[in-house]
């Protein structure tokens, strides 16, 4: 109450302070005058140093606090890891199957989502995009049972796995084109079948302008459940810039490539689609002030030319897929946002790692200390590098 009276006296007095500022008047006593100024001065000199203080502004130093959670299987240790780092929210998020629902029900997912505008995004993907892979691909193989004449069975079922990543990709896509309400399951079940279909239909969308990369590895299997199943192949996809590096004998093999404007064939399309690429301090950007990269979730402002398809729009989501066969010199993967490699090369990444499991360090240890080591200790030293949140996904291997 006490806060109250004075706050109330203070407005009051300011009040007429500024109408005694007015030629002839003579409202206040010079006492009471350099009270409101000091008054007014204290008042402002605490609110701009409050968020020095404040856990909801701009601090000092980054958060490193992390949200971890891991788990293994007969063959297969992997933790994830996520830190918000120097960025005012956390706007990642991590996905881990041990176990897909049929039709794969011998693969395990691994997914790093890397949200931008916003966390909404990647979010929803993080926690969506199982169910919807899964769908596409009892789509898939119900079109691949009514071909006339199907392939050898492994290339037939690695070509399915492929299509139903490419599918759930763009099926993701055109339900977050929805909106949330897509995904409300007070307001019905998830509507997945014809998602492709009804995206085309108008609607003001509030995720225009926010998105997420999504970089994909399923691990086969085999015959088996991945849960006691020797893995035997990974399939990546890739849509945007995050990263899936593998450890090969100590060598890391790059299983994906940034997409980003600047690259000829991403910057051939996103002209045809009306748009430029142009250097904006240290990097490429879609016509000049917009993303950095040139594929992801969501971001339906870069999609919004009703003449082309999704799949030659400035801005799309449609992945590049790779399936590699994993030997008896592969040791782990590593699954990680934009933000570990403003500080690391994909070899530094792997060598960190390495060196961390080699020592005994599980893969929680191990995810936790590359995060650490991506996060500047000094943005005015690394130029603005290593301000970025941080997530990654380390996946021990057993041969």
């Amino acid at each position: 109450m006490l806060y109250g009276i004075c706050r109330d006296l203070y407005i009051v007095l300011l009040v007429i302070f500024v109408i005694d500022q007015i030629p002839g008047s003579d409202l206040l006593h010079d006492v009471t005058r350099k009270a409101v100024v000091v008054a007014t001065i204290c008042i402002v000199a605490a609110k701009l140093a409050q968020p020095l203080f404040s856990d909801k502004g701009p601090r000092r130093g980054p958060r490193r606090q992390k949200k971890t959670d891991g788990g293994k299987t007969a063959y297969l240790e992997w933790s994830s890891a996520e830190m918000q780092g120097w960025r005012p929210a956390m706007e990642d998020a991590t996905c881990i199957v041990p176990s897909l629902p049929s039709p794969l029900e011998n693969k395990a997912l691994f997914a790093v989502f890397d949200g931008h505008g916003g966390a909404q995004v990647s979010e929803i993907a993080s926690k969506e995009f199982p169910k919807v892979l899964a769908s596409c691909a009892a789509n898939v193989l119900a079109e691949a049972a009514k071909e006339e004449a199907p392939k050898s069975q492994s290339a037939n079922a690695e070509s399915c796995v492929e299509r139903a990543l490419h599918l759930g990709m763009l099926t993701m896509d055109a339900l977050l084109r929805k909106g949330p309400i897509a995904f409300d399951r007070k307001a019905g079940p998830l509507q997945i079948a014809g998602a492709l279909e009804a995206s085309s239909e108008k609607r003001s969308n509030q995720f225009n302008l926010m998105g997420s990369t999504a970089i994909v590895v399923l691990v086969d299997c085999g015959d088996e459940s991945p849960i006691h199943g020797k893995p035997r192949s990974i399939t990546v996809a890739n849509c945007g810039d995050s990263r899936a590096i593998l450890c090969r004998g100590g060598k890391a093999v790059e299983l994906s490539e940034d997409h980003k404007p600047e690259l000829p064939r991403e910057e051939e399309r996103i002209k045809k689609a009306g748009g430029h690429v142009a250097l904006i301090g240290p990097c490429h950007r879609v016509d000049g002030w917009g993303l950095n990269l040139s594929r992801a979730l969501g971001d339906f402002h870069y999609k919004a030319n009703d003449r082309l398809p999704a799949e030659q729009q400035k801005v799309i989501a449609v992945p590049e897929i790779c399936t590699l066969d994993l030997t008896d010199d592969d040791e782990f993967l590593v699954l990680a946002c934009d933000g570990v490699f403003e500080l690391n090369t994909s070899q530094s990444v792997i060598d960190m790692v390495r060196k961390e499991l080699q020592r005994g360090a599980t893969p929680e240890k191990a995810a936790e200390k590359l995060l650490d080591n991506s996060c500047s200790e000094n943005l005015a030293k690394t130029r603005g590098r290593g301000g970025d949140n941080c997530s990654a996904i380390v996946l021990t291997i057993k041969r």
